[in-house]
């Protein structure tokens, strides 16, 4: 899912063009879609100031590729001259490493000699196989500990890897959300996390996202989304698209579209209904100190807001006499891209809050 900070700058009624918010689902042609090389000679980190990717010294904690495991953590053995066409490393694996890889102890991983330093087993790599010829660097703290950030655009170096082992870090810990600037990336946790999308996560959302949001000075984009999220305290979330796009709609007056792509069995069928439930029932979420409804009327305004969202989540199986197929992560894939539009009916921008 993928959505912005709204303009608050000139808030404005909703013109009666726009009434919608558009989603937009699609899977990749291939399976597993081929990832391009990144660019690793330097990367500029959210607030602060250009910073090599790449390590040549002797200790420097890098990563290297791997045909089974994409990419491994490892230690630098001596320092790489300028000229220098292979690198000799040592093997770092993660303490619970076993615990949390598939297929963990693939015979690759022990073939070579031991280094005397790190006790890790010893390859040689290709420089040439690197950008820059130069092997990227792992994002380390002060303590010399791995750094695991909620917003990877502020990991200090940026490259495919330092990605996938934020991911892993967070995936670990049952955190399926994870947030790349004003994107939010979501991981199939394939297990129930208890607490992440209750009612009061819902209307929290809503409190700070839509109906408290404070007004920012969009003129200059880039300094708005540097800390952006820090300021309204909130974890990465999928229903932050949810409060952007309502926000964007019932304030700026502008239609709103959400992406939701991925891999087969990354979650994004679901990921629709959560958006669009929390898009129902955001209305709910006010609390402006106005005179309420009853209990009954509420109820019933409640059941409807449910019955919206019901009726295009059980669309699906007209979707799926399509076409759906088996693959690996998932018994019943939907082998098509959708396209659902949600209407809204917005009279004024009081009926919005």
């Amino acid at each position: 899912p993928s959505s912005l900070p709204p303009s608050y700058n000139r808030p404005r009624i909703p013109s009666p063009k726009a009434t919608g918010v558009d989603f937009v689902v699609s899977t990749p042609r291939r399976h597993r879609p081929r990832v391009q090389t990144p660019t690793m000679s330097g990367s500029t980190p959210r607030g602060g100031a250009r910073s090599s990717v790449g390590g040549t010294t002797a200790g420097a904690r890098v990563f290297v590729r791997d045909a089974k495991y994409a990419w491994l953590p490892a230690v630098i053995v001596s320092d790489i001259s300028q000229d220098a066409r292979y690198a000799n490393v040592a093997l770092a694996l993660p303490d619970d490493w076993e615990r949390y890889t598939y297929d963990p102890n693939d015979e690759s991983l022990t073939k070579g000699g031991i280094d005397a330093t790190t006790g890790g087993v010893v390859r040689k790599v290709k420089l040439k196989e690197y950008p820059g010829r130069e092997l990227p660097l792992q994002n380390l703290d002060e303590k010399g500990l791995t750094m695991g950030k909620s917003d990877m655009a502020d990991l200090p170096n940026l490259h495919e890897a330092a990605f996938l082992y934020n991911l892993r870090d967070r995936h670990k810990r049952s955190v399926p959300y994870t947030r790349v600037g004003d994107i939010v990336v979501a991981m199939n946790p394939y297990q129930w996390v208890d607490g992440l999308y209750t009612e009061r996560n819902k209307k929290l959302y809503g409190e700070r996202l839509v109906w408290n949001a404070q007004e920012e000075d969009m003129s200059n984009r880039k300094e708005v989304l540097q800390g952006y999220f820090e300021r309204v305290l909130q974890d990465p979330h999928v229903y932050e698209s949810s409060a952007h796009a309502y926000r964007g709609l019932a304030v700026d007056g502008r239609n709103q579209a959400i992406l939701v792509s991925g891999e087969s069995g990354a979650g994004k069928t679901e990921t629709v209904k959560i958006v669009m439930s929390h898009l129902a029932t955001l209305e709910d979420t006010c609390n402006t100190g106005d005179e309420r409804l009853n209990p009954r009327e509420s109820q019933m305004k409640m059941a409807v807001h449910e019955s919206v969202v019901k009726k295009v989540s059980e669309s699906n199986p007209l979707f799926e006499a399509f076409g759906n197929a088996k693959t690996v992560r998932n018994d019943n894939s939907s082998r098509f891209g959708k396209f659902t539009k949600l209407h809204f009916d917005l009279e004024d921008r009081a009926s919005a809050k």
